[in-house]
């Protein structure tokens, strides 16, 4: 496709396009697990203090 004189590519695919699917059917076949081992906490801070927040909430603030 061309813009003003500048050739434009994009992607005919979402990013990330079947990885939904692709993830339900690795978890079917049992292959859904992290490849590392749990990181332990390093300080108490990190397991009292430390809040997680999803993407969502954080753009409800």
């Amino acid at each position: 496709m061309t813009n003003d004189e500048q050739v434009v590519f994009s992607s005919r695919k979402k990013p990330r396009a079947g990885w939904k699917d692709g993830l339900r059917e690795m978890a079917a076949r049992g292959d859904a697990e992290l490849l590392d081992a749990p990181l332990p906490s390093l300080t108490r801070w990190d397991e009292g203090e430390w809040e997680w927040r999803s993407r969502k909430s954080d753009e409800a603030h």
